[in-house]
């Protein structure tokens, strides 16, 4: 009887194998500080820990969980409160520009500062999986799919500094998004294809603490709390959705 049951396991292992399970992988990450240098062309480069999420888009499937990857950005101030800056994790893209419309620009700022800034965004990435059977199932089949992923961002930022080397930063944003791919799916001679399309949309709050030492290096710890919901792509199914709590971390250099 236990030798059955332990090869009915093994079986479910090998068909599970056999499976792939359309999902995105949005971004978790705002590291994105109220205050903007008044000057033009003051670059900032950074490099952090930033966590994602992976979602599916079907029902009842194991979304894969959280992950942490490395985090990349440039950033270029354009004068008058205004910044444009390019960040990459993984295999995704984020280019933002930011306007910083009230308080003290980032050169000048003394404690006691309040300042404001508004954010917008995109994000595109993409994922892709690919599994086949041919020795396990009744018939031979495989299953491959692509997703594209854009995402555009609105987000409001409020900062406090305390103390000169200190500031205290987050809001609340928005974003929102569309997923457009391809399906394919062979089972013996019978091939189904079809079009992956999904709307979604993520929306949450930050708050981030940054210190700055006086030659220009910063530190930022950050904490986020997002809701993500997304269509499933198969006809039918209920829109996927899931919250969670992330954090990240960020050294950034300003010139």
């Amino acid at each position: 009887m236990c030798k059955k049951l332990g090869l009915i396991g093994v079986l479910m292992l090998l068909l599970n194998a056999c499976t792939t399970v359309v999902t995105v992988t949005p971004q978790h990450y705002r590291m994105d500080r109220p205050e903007v240098d008044s000057r033009s062309f003051r670059p900032n480069l950074a490099l952090g820990i930033a966590a994602s999420e992976t979602m599916a888009l079907e029902e009842n499937r194991d979304s894969g969980g959280n992950s942490l990857y490395p985090l990349g950005r440039v950033g270029l101030s354009l004068g008058h409160g205004t910044e444009f800056s390019v960040a990459m994790v993984d295999n995704a893209m984020r280019y933002a520009a930011k306007w910083q419309f009230r308080g003290q620009r980032a050169e000048q700022s003394e404690a006691g500062n309040w300042s404001q800034a508004l954010s917008l965004a995109v994000e595109l990435s993409d994922s892709e999986d690919a599994v086949s059977c041919n020795y396990w199932c009744g018939l031979p089949r495989e299953t491959a799919w692509n997703a594209d992923l854009a995402l555009y961002d609105l987000a409001w930022i409020f900062g406090y500094r305390p103390e000169r080397g200190w500031l205290l930063y987050g809001g609340p944003y928005y974003r929102v998004g569309r997923v457009d791919g391809h399906w394919h799916h062979k089972e013996g001679d019978v091939v189904t294809e079809r079009r992956i399309r999904s709307d979604g949309e993520i929306y949450g709050a930050n708050l981030a603490l940054e210190y700055r030492f006086g030659f220009g290096l910063g530190l930022t710890v950050e904490g986020i709390y997002a809701t993500t919901r997304f269509d499933s792509f198969r006809a039918g199914e209920p829109r996927q959705s899931q919250s969670d709590a992330f954090l990240n971390f960020l050294v950034d250099y300003r010139f």
